[in-house]
């Protein structure tokens, strides 16, 4: 028999203020799960919870993405894309179809959730499309064909997009695999 494999995807990790998450980690780890630990952020707490040093798992940080507050899109993507260019083409090239419907959910659910700049102009949700790339990264970060598909995702599930489900499951499908319920776009960061 195989052991379970699981993916979390975390905004950051280790946080000091995430212990339920950091228990629950190390809880799956004693029982025999293989889990695999992506972060979007690099955390640099002073302090961490003690029972992070007791975590196995590979951790496997993102690219680095800027901010999008006050960017256009197409200049964000201009500085983005380079760090995760390389990543889409691969999956591109593997998947098309997957990666095709995944972005094509992240451009829906931008334009879905769009609202108006100080101006009125309409301005698409760029979350969306922020974290279609970052998805990209960790579906390529994955040990082969076999590692584990990235369908955790920890409280508060602010990611209508499950950033660990998008690109192999084709969007929010993901969020709902894991038992998730996609939160409303209003907690999504910008």
């Amino acid at each position: 028999m195989t052991a379970h494999r699981v993916a979390y995807v975390m905004n950051g990790f280790p946080r000091l203020s995430e212990t339920f998450i950091t228990h629950e980690i190390h809880q799956l780890e004693r029982l025999g799960m293989d889990l695999r630990l992506y972060s979007v952020k690099r955390e640099n707490e002073p302090h961490v919870h003690p029972v992070v040093a007791a975590i196995r798992a590979p951790l496997t940080y993102l690219p680095r993405a800027s901010s999008l507050t006050g960017s256009h899109l197409m200049g964000w993507l201009a500085d983005n894309l380079p760090a995760f260019g390389r990543a889409h083409v691969r999956v591109a090239l593997r998947h098309p179809l997957r990666w095709a419907g995944a972005l094509g959910t992240a451009l829906r659910l931008a334009w879905a959730h769009r609202g108006r700049d100080a101006q009125g102009r309409l301005r698409l949700r760029k979350v969306f499309i922020k974290e279609f790339l970052q998805a990209g990264a960790v579906f390529l970060a994955r040990r082969g064909r076999g590692g584990p598909r990235p369908a955790a995702a920890p409280y508060p599930a602010r990611r209508p997009i499950a950033v660990g489900g998008a690109v192999p499951r084709a969007g929010a499908h993901g969020r709902r695999r894991a038992g998730c319920r996609p939160a409303s776009p209003s907690g999504a960061n910008r």
